[in-house]
């Protein structure tokens, strides 16, 4: 730290946590973990463990032998916080007197006085200069005090309390067919947080490990990456519903709020805002989740409309083929109650863009569905968080900058959408941007800890990179928690191919076939036997895939990664164009695969990544 700048270790600290509780980088978990790691250390003196190597192994988990000349990740990132404060200082932060700053050659951060416009009558240089910087560093820090001073006692510290697990709600009165109600209200509540953009939520798959289980909140906050626990109960009597909520404060498991809600089964919208509102004022939140205008934030004052909607998302939860039809039939019914239901005409969009990926058909066929839902329910809540979420997910923008800005109002309506993180961490991997692309499936699995799926991505990312030592040990991992994860037994297995461990590739797709009998897991075994020089086998794999083709959609690439294998290019190719005239989703990773570089040199695939747009 400068002395002669008059900088004292509580000053820094102040200075970092009034920067870590700011909109700019509360958001963001993995910035704000790089900001605290190097200011701390810098206000400790150790300046010397404030490198690229360090700051890549304790905030990005990378491996002992990362090799920053090849991975570019914490450049990348330290792009970004440099972005970020200079947001910052130019909006909430200017009048700072005392500014942080990260110079573009170092890792290692400065506090310097900001600069000052020379008013009229204002004293010379030399005077300036005699002014004891300590003055204005008082003034500055009497700032920070104040904020502080609003912040709930339990509340601070370097680690701010920013972040929270809304738990299942527990369905009290042993009614199993209104489950639904009380998975809806937390759902519910879960989003309104989300979508104040003040705290870092917890995501759903992660917090319903949880259900029913109960235990120690310390070791779920641990689990959960968070500071704070909701939990509660639902009770059914008669036409009347009662709820408990619970908050608790994970560093030390003390219980910091609760309530007890009661009213008439007819009146759930007004139950849901009332809860919304107690916990918005519990958690210091202004009028983040109020409930004000619920119409206007896309919910509904219709009770029927609303149990219906509830009904839909349970099934819809389910991810089960019938259940989703099923949940469709919910939303319109709910729809035809109260067409202005926009969370509804949201919920709608999802279910279709769902249904296309788990039946593995032509996105086309329901993508002009889902945009008719997705626009009703803009046109009632243009800041809608499910809808732009969609929205980007659906997208077909030639133009990858118009892409990105799509998704960053997505995640800008709800920073703690874990599932926005990870589309745009997978739409980033498409274009190629690896580094960028693992910050962001990084955050999503920060957000969503327990995800394996989310993972086993992060996987994908080094095998895009052909990084296939650091594929095998990724996938490894997730396979030691639960060795059934078919995402990472594919790369895992696409991570041996790269290295040329053939045999071990072919195992765990042999396996996989025993079980899954889909035509990714024929067409990765028969590219596998094909590289590998088993050309009757991969020809096996072929015949396969086409007798499928005969009872179901099968996408036409999945027969191009074989004959790529089998050096057959041009009926590769063939494959490939008519996969696209499909509109198949999975040609997204056509730039960046590597079980595709045979081709990379042909016009044919080159005409391809453009008419894709990933050839900027």
């Amino acid at each position: 730290m400068p002395d002669r700048e008059g900088i004292t270790p509580e000053v820094a600290q102040a200075i970092l946590r009034k920067l870590l509780a700011s909109p700019h980088l509360s958001g963001s978990r993995l910035l704000s973990e790089f900001l605290r790691f190097i200011t701390l250390k810098t206000i400790a003196g150790e300046t010397a463990k404030v490198d690229e190597y360090r700051i890549a192994f304790e905030i990005y988990g990378r491996a002992p032998d990362y090799d920053p000349t090849v991975d570019s990740i914490v450049r990348v990132e330290a792009g970004r916080l440099r972005a970020k404060l200079r947001e910052y200082y130019e909006a909430e932060g200017r009048d700072d007197a005392v500014r942080l700053r990260l110079p573009l050659e170092s890792y290692i951060p400065v506090f310097e006085s900001a600069p000052q416009p020379a008013p009229s009558g204002a004293p010379s240089a030399a005077t300036a200069q005699r002014t004891p910087l300590r003055v204005t560093l008082a003034v500055t820090l009497a700032a920070v005090t104040t904020m502080a001073a609003l912040v709930p006692f339990s509340m601070r510290s370097i680690d701010p309390r920013t972040s929270i697990a809304v738990l299942p709600f527990t369905n009290e009165g042993g009614l199993a067919e209104k489950d639904y109600f009380s998975d809806g209200l937390t759902e519910r509540i879960a989003n309104q947080l989300g979508r104040s953009g003040k705290l870092q939520v917890a995501a759903r798959g992660s917090a319903e490990r949880f259900k029913d289980l109960g235990g120690d909140v310390r070791r779920i906050g641990q689990q959960l990456h968070v500071d704070m626990v909701l939990e509660g109960g639902v009770r059914f009597a008669g036409d009347s519903i009662g709820v408990s909520t619970r908050l608790y404060e994970t560093h030390n498991g003390r219980r910091i709020w609760s309530s007890e809600f009661n009213r008439p089964a007819a009146e759930a919208p007004v139950l849901q805002d009332e809860i919304a509102k107690a916990l918005a004022r519990a958690l210091q939140l202004g009028n983040a989740g109020s409930g004000r205008d619920r119409t206007a934030m896309g919910w509904t004052g219709d009770s029927g409309a609303l149990d219906l909607y509830l009904q839909g998302r349970y099934l819809f939860n389910s991810r089960k083929p019938e259940n989703l039809r099923k949940s469709v039939q919910l939303y319109d019914a709910a729809l035809k109650k109260d067409p202005r239901f926009a969370q509804a005409h949201a919920a709608l969009a999802e279910d279709y863009v769902v249904l296309a990926a788990n039946e593995d058909r032509d996105m086309s066929e329901m993508r002009a569905l889902a945009k008719q839902s997705v626009a009703r329910a803009l046109s009632i809540d243009p800041t809608l968080p499910e809808a732009l979420l969609t929205e980007a997910a659906i997208q077909e923008n030639p133009d990858f900058a118009g892409l990105e800005r799509g998704w960053r109002a997505a995640l800008a309506a709800n920073p703690s959408s874990a599932n926005g993180h990870h589309w745009w961490g997978l739409n980033l991997l498409a274009a190629g941007r690896f580094s960028e692309s693992e910050a962001e499936i990084r955050q999503a699995q920060w957000l969503d800890p327990l995800s394996l799926h989310i993972g086993a991505n992060i996987g994908a990312v080094y095998y895009c990179s052909r990084r296939y030592k650091d594929t095998v040990a990724q996938e490894r991992r997730i396979l030691d928690l639960d060795p059934h994860v078919p995402l990472a037994l594919l790369l895992l297995a696409r991570g041996y191919e790269g290295l040329g461990r053939y045999p071990e590739a072919e195992a765990i797709l042999e396996n996989m076939l025993r079980t899954d009998n889909s035509a990714g897991v024929l067409a990765d075994l028969g590219h596998v036997y094909a590289v590998s020089g088993k050309r009757d086998d991969a020809r096996r794999m072929m015949d396969a895939l086409t007798r499928m083709a005969r009872t179901q959609h099968v996408s036409p690439h999945h027969l191009a990664f074989i004959q790529t294998g089998l050096g057959n290019k041009s009926e590769a190719l063939a494959l490939l164009e008519m996969s696209y005239e499909q509109h198949n989703a999975g040609l997204a990773f056509l730039k960046v695969d590597p079980r595709w570089d045979p081709l990379r040199g042909d016009p044919r695939f080159q005409r391809l990544l453009h008419e894709l747009s990933l050839d900027k």
